[in-house]
């Protein structure tokens, strides 16, 4: 009994060799043959024993993807396959059968499945350019989106320096930058931003995100809210950035006495007693 290993190197020699005749030589009809004087040359000798070994190699490759096929389909008709060939010599013919067509198909399998794996990644590519057009596109957006915002802090910055030390002063003149108007004092713009022309925010969160859409948001507490009751009251600008504790917004402002705070969380504009009762409000600029 012939051991099954060289069972199908045998079998994959020859179906080498039927690949060589049928395809490199074009037998039994060379194309040659078929075309009209001067279309068409026999294949090159210089080129012959490089196919041969190919064509060899090949086959032999492609007869011992039958014990692979074999498992995949959960077994070939007529085929037991163990360590050993059974002792029926017709499972002898049907091993090397299959390890004939095997070989022999090895060379349109490879082109099939490398033709399958070139539109795979045709498709990938075309996936990636899409998704690379979708980030341009979104990044697009939020460049538009967020250009308001960050104008928004721009003022904040050119005119924190001029009223670093009046609050109600400074949220003015951001204000007046984007043609809004505001008047009085800390109080007064409190009970402004309240009014109509204003939406009032349910807290630093939703002002936050206000802010970073490009909204012109004001956080203020009046004298009498503050916890201990003030002789003033204080507003800031909210702007867009980062989130303290989960709850309180980036600003700036300014600071009756004494020096305000640039691109600064809230929590640090109003004691702990009051710094959770502080009104937020917003309008579209």
């Amino acid at each position: 009994m012939l051991n099954i290993a060289i069972l199908l190197f045998l079998s994959g020699l020859l179906a080498g060799a039927v690949n060589f005749f049928v395809n490199y030589l074009e037998l039994p009809f060379p194309k040659n043959t078929l075309l009209k004087d001067g279309e068409g040359d026999w294949p090159k000798p210089r080129t012959l024993w490089t196919a041969i070994l190919g064509y060899a190699i090949v086959g032999i490759a492609g007869s011992f993807l039958t014990p692979l096929i074999d498992a995949i389909i959960g077994g070939l008709k007529g085929l037991e396959l163990t360590n050993n060939i059974p002792k029926n010599p017709l499972y002898n013919y049907i091993l090397f059968g299959y390890g004939l067509v095997f070989g022999y198909s090895t060379t349109r399998l490879l082109l099939s499945i490398l033709d399958s794996i070139i539109k795979r990644l045709s498709k990938a590519e075309a996936t990636i350019v899409n998704l690379n057009d979708i980030k341009e596109d979104f990044k697009s957006i939020q460049i538009k989106i967020n250009a308001t915002a960050q104008n928004v802090i721009d003022e904040c910055e050119a005119d924190f320096d001029a009223n670093m030390s009046d609050c109600s002063g400074f949220v003015k003149a951001v204000a007046s930058a984007f043609t809004v108007t505001l008047t009085g004092q800390a109080d007064d713009i409190v009970d402004q931003i309240c009014g109509e022309g204003w939406q009032l925010l349910a807290d630093g969160v939703e002002a936050k995100n206000k802010a970073d859409n490009g909204w012109l948001v004001v956080a203020g507490l009046k004298s009498t809210q503050n916890v201990p009751p003030q002789a003033n009251g204080h507003v800031a600008i909210i702007v867009s950035g980062g989130l303290a504790q989960q709850r309180y917004p980036t600003g700036y402002w300014g600071k009756l006495g004494g020096v305000g705070e640039k691109n600064k969380t809230i929590n640090w504009a109003w004691n702990k007693e009051s710094r959770d009762k502080v009104i937020y409000s917003g309008r579209q600029i």
